[in-house]
């Protein structure tokens, strides 16, 4: 049973949850029973199992469950939380540093794959533009030299080695040594692997690890001996200091989830896994993604990531050809190049939400590669003219004798360039409707600006290009559109337009860089529940610095005392939580006397829709009252919406949350008593566990911590 088959199991029996009827413990046992079998057919160690099933179990007490609790939801969390602990040995591994040689030496038994993997390795990194090279020290293994010398030939990669100098120590400092003189960043050392764990072999290793004095040692191992992995871990780093591991060979046996987890339990972090033997089947490891993309739920960031390594964005004259509806036979040769660098089809499919790596076979992998390349060598054989014509199909009908030339240019036939010119002709009308979407490319972002309605008709055309198999594998038109809201979301580096609205990213005692990142990848409205940690966020000099337009939202329950701590902070946007009219009046007051140019400082009003003792907020029949005071007495203040904090863990398979319904039916009181335009009048409710549900409703501004930084730490705990 190879990994895909060990997902589908685990996440046949995560759906079992949804055919139930009633979740109890019966439901539950079964659940974990299913799971359970799988991971031991995977061989991974008993121990580890018991103590997944027991740590569900302890977090899972249906007893104590309150009644409005998600309890399919919460049971697939803990699940998952689990399984990525299983694979996490919670140690953080070495990074390399650009600009300056980073020294790798790879350590293992022989047979473990250790030589095509420093290729690999290499070629990785020379993707990712840095200066990456190797250097062969295995003089032990005949043709050793000729490998790296065949494999790092076929990727242009720079080699160093010997065929006569028998001494791997001096072959390594040489080498090394060159490399770091010619500004090399990565630089690879292959050394010697043994049959077995042989005495001489580790002495062997600390003579070359002393000799080029490496940053990061790498222990490759082979993913077919499962649990053994355990073992063979903790003797390699009882003698040479591993600093982390690649695990081979783990796209074809049964025991790859024991090798990972065993691996994980003697806390070295494993970096990367090999999945194939092609030059490009290595892929970094990431627990949660990792996890994620087992289950079928796939690996978005991933999919960002590796577009983001074709520099698209560069391509401003595609963009501009795009928005304007252009598309050429060119530019379907450079984005079939594009789809090439992205590497193998199974890998991109494995990260699409729905989709298994396994959902395309190695047969019909290779098959769609080869037709690819088939098609790049039909065009290779057209002129400038036909590849930059606009006229596109239209050129080749009216001169039929273009399409002769080019088959005997190519050696095919007829038909298979008439054939490309049938796909071109239905790519170029997906591009023309694009182009001719109001508002698609609105400051050149596609990403940032699409807004429902306009993905809607991108979404339709995309479905009617699409092979109906691969479109039911997706869930239908309605998971085609879920794929392409996560992909516009995750592109977009947030919920910065979620649904035409906006999301307010709640740092909560995340450090200042989170929040400069989240700013660079366009996130703008941050919100704080504390005032001392909006404070502390607001005046921190790398925020000020690097966030000029940064808009802070104060969304926790304010005191009066507390009121001119906030009210001078630097981007000021919002106080979302005004909740009686003492309070209005002193923020009133308050900005008064620092406000410089004349503007009104926007607040929301929070209603405490649940009725509910422990929450802040004015009541539901009070609202009408407070705005109108805040409109008549309070003129530095803008009155903006309304705000509420819906039931946590709510279930929606009982229906709509009932606290967002009624802040819904509050603000339609609210705009006809006072003749307000209701369009004008914000609705601030969801978060993390439900901002989904809450913009079905209607809310226009939902606020998010969990889902862009993590589970929020407790204090003291840092």
């Amino acid at each position: 049973m190879v990994l895909a088959d060990l997902g589908r199991k685990i996440t046949s029996a995560l759906r079992s949850l949804s055919n139930a009827t009633v979740i109890n413990e019966e439901v539950l046992n079964s659940m974990l029973k299913e799971i359970c079998a799988a991971l031991l057919e995977a061989d991974v160690n008993i121990r580890l199992v018991k103590k997944l099933r027991e740590n569900v179990r302890t977090v899972i007490d249906f007893d104590d469950m309150a009644g409005g609790l998600n309890k399919r939801r919460m049971i697939q969390s803990a699940v998952f939380k689990e399984l990525v602990k299983l694979i996490d040995p919670g140690v953080k591994a070495y990074q390399p540093v650009k600009g300056r040689p980073n020294v790798i030496m790879f350590v293992g038994l022989q047979g473990a794959g250790k030589t095509t993997t420093c290729t690999k390795l290499a070629y990785h990194y020379l993707k990712k533009n840095w200066k990456a090279c190797l250097v062969c020290a295995d003089t032990f293994r005949a043709g050793a030299y000729d490998q790296i010398k065949q494999n790092a030939t076929k990727a242009r990669i720079p080699f160093y080695g010997s065929y006569t100098e028998v001494d791997p120590v001096a072959i390594a400092q040489e080498g090394v040594e060159m490399f770091k003189k010619e500004g090399y960043e990565i630089i690879i050392v292959d050394t010697s692997g043994r049959h077995k764990q042989e005495e001489s072999l580790f002495e062997e290793m600390l003579q070359v690890a002393n000799a080029v004095q490496p940053d990061n040692v790498i222990f490759v191992m082979d993913a077919t001996i499962g649990q053994a992995c355990e073992a063979q871990a903790k003797a390699f780093k009882e003698r040479v200091n591993v600093g982390s591991i690649i695990i081979t060979k783990l796209d074809g046996h049964a025991k790859g989830g024991g090798a990972l987890s065993a691996v994980a339990a003697t806390q070295s972090p494993v970096i990367f896994v090999g999945t194939g033997e092609h030059i490009d089947d290595l892929e970094p490891f990431k627990t949660k993604p990792f996890i994620s993309k087992l289950l079928g739920m796939g690996d978005i960031e991933g999919l960002i990531d590796k577009v983001n390594e074709l520099n698209l964005d560069d391509n401003e004259e595609l963009l501009e050809k795009i928005k304007h509806g252009q598309f050429t036979l060119r530019d379907m040769y450079e984005q079939f190049q594009n789809i090439m660098k992205m590497g193998p089809f199974s890998q991109l499919m494995g990260m699409i939400p729905g989709f298994s790596q396994d959902f395309m076979s190695r047969g019909t992998e290779q098959e769609s590669m080869a037709r690819l390349k088939r098609l790049m060598t039909i065009m290779d054989s057209m002129n400038d003219a036909e590849l930059d014509s606009r006229d596109g199909a239209k050129l080749f009908s009216k001169q039929p004798g273009r399409i002769v030339r080019v088959a005997q240019g190519a050696g095919i036939t007829e038909k298979e360039v008439k054939d490309l010119i049938t796909q071109y002709t239905k790519f170029a009308a997906v591009v023309k409707k694009m182009g001719g979407i109001k508002g698609l490319f609105k400051a050149g972002d596609m990403a940032k600006n699409v807004n429902p309605t306009q993905m809607a008709k991108l979404n339709h055309q995309m479905a009617k290009m699409m092979d109906p198999r691969v479109l039911q594998q997706m869930g239908g038109m309605p998971g085609l559109q879920n794929i392409m809201k996560q992909l516009q979301q995750g592109a977009a580096g947030g919920l910065g337009n979620l649904m035409g609205g906006f999301g307010v990213a709640v740092s909560k005692l995340k450090p200042p860089e989170l929040i400069v990142a989240a700013y660079e990848a366009g996130q703008r409205h941050f919100g704080e529940n504390y005032v001392n940690e909006l404070k502390e966020k607001a005046y921190d000099t790398s925020i000020v610095e690097k966030c000029k337009n940064i808009r802070w939202h104060f969304i926790g329950h304010l005191q009066k005392n507390k009121v001119n701590k906030i009210i001078n902070l630097p981007n000021l946007y919002i106080i979302e939580t005004v909740d009686n009219k003492q309070i209005a009046t002193a923020i009133d007051n308050a900005f008064s006397k620092v406000n410089k140019n004349n503007s009104q400082l926007k607040i929301m009003v929070q209603v405490n829709t649940s009725e509910e003792e422990a929450k802040n907020g004015c009541k539901v029949e009070e609202v009408s009252e407070l705005v109108k005071h805040i409109m008549d007495n309070c003129k530095q203040l803008e009155f903006t919406g309304l705000m509420t904090i819906g039931i946590y863990g709510y279930d929606t398979s009982n229906g709509p949350n009932p606290d967002f319904l009624r802040l819904k039916k509050c603000r339609e009181d609210l705009c006809k008593e006072l003749e307000l335009d209701i369009k004008k009048v914000e609705l601030s409710m969801g978060m993390s566990t439900d901002y989904e549900h809450a913009v079905l409703l209607g809310s226009t501004n939902v606020r998010v911590g969990t889902v862009i930084f993590g589970e929020r730490p407790k204090k003291g705990a840092q």
